[in-house]
């Protein structure tokens, strides 16, 4: 009895020791591999494998690359047909998936488990021109082992089949991790056509195996017309997608801008003695630049206001203090200078600092859509249809050549690319045209920003070219046109006009109902520093939206390879 018991334990200890030490692997990798006149492959792949639930339990995977990369960095895609696996010689069940460069091959059934044995899977595919050609040879560079296999392979196997004419003399072998140059020699056997070639040596974890066999052009069947179209297009065609899309952008923007997008007659520029009738300093700012220039059209409005009395501003380096004077009536305000008078101000006592105000930063965002909804089209169309069409030609072509070109583009698709977004702004820029009335007001406006901006330097001419003669500057001229002046940006010289004219009263001139810690110096150093506290302010409150050559080689550098696991 005590040595039945002796007997059992013994047993149970061999058995134990025997799953400690077994392990999954790859007992004998085995590859077929027939090139074709016409330069496919034709390869199968006898994986056998040890099978003891560790890795390996309902299956196996085999990833193979999608793209074969060029030395030029250029990707070429690599196709697989006729794809067939079997397991221990019977049809089994599989799944391909595709992850970046990696197509997955999963085989197995997720409601059946893989008993713990020797298994033999067999993978049959075709790959359609597999050979490099370039300078006058032709390669057959191909990674018959992958360098991702997660089990090491006991033994490899090759079997290489070559079309009548064809020796396979002068192969080279690479052997190691992946983009490994390190040579190695395969025992060689050759009966016939078919060479076998066996490496005894146990291959670890992630090392590959790597062949290179190049021949004189001509040894394979030339391409077809059909294959050199395929061909161009795989290494062209994110380039030639990029050259129709910028042909059609220009041929689209020639249309375009001859039917809506040429200029009404601009005229001369006259100096103009005082704003367009009707016209506040906001809309003036707007119709001249096209758009809302930052926050000019604000700060002008706010300073329009407090002279008109209607508010009164304290300036200080850290927040804008902004009183309402009148605040039961707007009367005799233009509407957008009334409505963000009632929006922010009325009946209120606003502070403008270093912190979002959000009852000003939404009174701001009505004024500004006003602006843009009245006075954008009916002076100046930006014609989006065409700005519709020309974004989709541009930006469409260019998700149509990186994606041709998979990822990898060539000196020219960059070329083509920058060609087309500067096509594009320009276009956009172009299309848009002033209506006649846009143009004529335009050009008053142009017309006064003119007298403002050179009043000084013009003020020696006793007239203009139209007998009209600039009126006398006061003080009340000056602060009249001085939010025109900060709306259309010629403040500094429209201020320093009035210092030269009125050298005493600017000195010590205060503006109507703006006080506060402005600068020192002169009446333009105390508007420069209203303005700068005020954008700061307002900035605060309102924030802004807005082909190669073939020969050498290393492990994983030709076609084929990838790797796989268990699942």
């Amino acid at each position: 009895m005590r040595s039945f018991f002796i007997g059992l334990l013994v047993a149970l200890t061999l058995i134990f020791a025997g799953y400690a030490h077994a392990e999954e692997r790859i007992t004998s990798y085995g590859i077929t591999m027939e090139a074709t006149e016409n330069g496919d492959l034709i390869i199968t792949e006898n994986i056998t494998v040890n099978v003891e639930g560790d890795q390996i339990r309902r299956g196996i995977f085999r990833d193979f690359p999608r793209y074969l990369l060029r030395e030029t960095g250029q990707k070429i895609p690599q196709r697989y047909e006729d794809i067939r696996v079997t397991l221990d010689g019977e049809r089994v069940k599989y799944e391909t998936s595709r992850n970046g460069n990696q197509m997955r091959l999963r085989i197995g059934d997720e409601d059946i488990m893989v008993s713990h044995a020797i298994h033999t899977y067999a993978i049959s595919y075709r790959v359609p021109n597999a050979l490099r050609r370039a300078d006058g040879r032709e390669e057959i560079y191909w990674n018959p082992i992958g360098a991702f296999w997660l089990f090491p392979i006991d033994r490899a196997e090759i079997t290489l089949k070559l079309p009548d004419g064809i020796n396979a003399d002068g192969i080279v072998f690479y052997r190691g991790g992946q983009g490994s140059n390190s040579r190695t020699a395969p025992q060689v056997a050759r009966e016939g056509p078919v060479t076998r070639y066996v490496f005894d040596t146990p291959f670890a974890r992630l090392e590959g195996l790597t062949m290179s066999l190049i021949v004189e052009q001509g040894s394979f069947a030339p391409l077809t017309t059909a294959q050199k179209r395929a061909q161009w297009w795989e290494q062209y065609g994110g380039s030639a997608a990029l050259g129709m899309a910028l042909a059609a952008l220009l041929a689209m923007f020639g249309l375009g801008w001859n039917r809506v997008g040429r200029d009404p007659d601009k005229g001369p520029i006259i100096p103009l003695y005082g704003p367009p009738e009707n016209l506040s300093p906001a809309v003036a700012s707007y119709i001249y630049y096209r758009r809302i220039k930052g926050h000019q059209p604000i700060i002008a409005t706010l300073t329009n206001l407090a002279i008109k009395d209607y508010l009164k501003i304290d300036v200080d380096k850290k927040v804008t203090t902004i009183i309402t004077l009148n605040n039961e009536n707007g009367e005799g305000l233009p509407a957008e200078e009334q409505l963000l008078y009632d929006k922010a101000f009325k009946g209120k006592t606003v502070r403008l600092g270093r912190k979002p105000n959000p009852a000003f930063a939404s009174a701001a965002r009505k004024f500004s859509t006003y602006l843009t909804k009245h006075f954008g089209n009916p002076y100046y169309k930006r014609n989006g249809g065409y700005v519709f069409l020309f974004t989709l030609l541009a930006f469409g072509g260019i998700i149509a050549g990186v994606t041709l070109s998979r990822g990898t583009l060539a000196p020219l698709s960059f070329a083509l690319i920058a060609a087309l977004l500067l096509t594009w702004a320009g276009a956009n820029y172009l299309i848009a045209a002033p209506t006649p009335d846009g143009q004529k007001l335009r050009r008053q406006i142009a017309g006064f920003r003119l007298y403002l901006e050179t009043a000084e330097k013009d003020r020696l001419n006793a007239a203009d070219i139209t007998g009209k003669r600039p009126p006398p500057m006061t003080t009340q001229l000056y602060e009249r046109f001085l939010s025109y002046a900060i709306a259309l940006d010629v403040e500094e010289p429209w201020t320093e006009h009035f210092e030269v004219i009125m050298p005493r009263e600017s000195a010590h001139h205060q503006l109507n109902n703006i006080s506060g810690t402005m600068g020192h110096g002169g009446m333009s150093n105390m508007t420069k520093g209203m303005i700068a506290a005020m954008a700061t302010g307002v900035a605060a409150a309102a924030p802004a939206s807005s082909s190669g050559s073939v020969g050498g080689g290393s492990v994983g550098g030709g076609g084929g390879g990838g790797g796989g696991g268990g699942w």
